[in-house]
């Protein structure tokens, strides 16, 4: 997917400068089980330098 290749890249390039270190992140989970169409899920926890 390439809104999350983005979102990785660009919270990669932040940790890489300093600017962010990460707090906390979830395993992938099924935020709306049962609906169709749904994406597994990710919450992270940025701590800003």
């Amino acid at each position: 997917m390439l809104i999350g290749a983005g979102f990785a890249a660009r919270i990669a390039d932040l940790e890489t400068k300093r600017v962010v270190t990460r707090a906390e992140e979830t395993s992938p989970y099924v935020s709306m089980p049962g609906e169709a169409d749904t994406v597994p899920s990710r919450g992270l926890v940025l701590r800003v330098s």
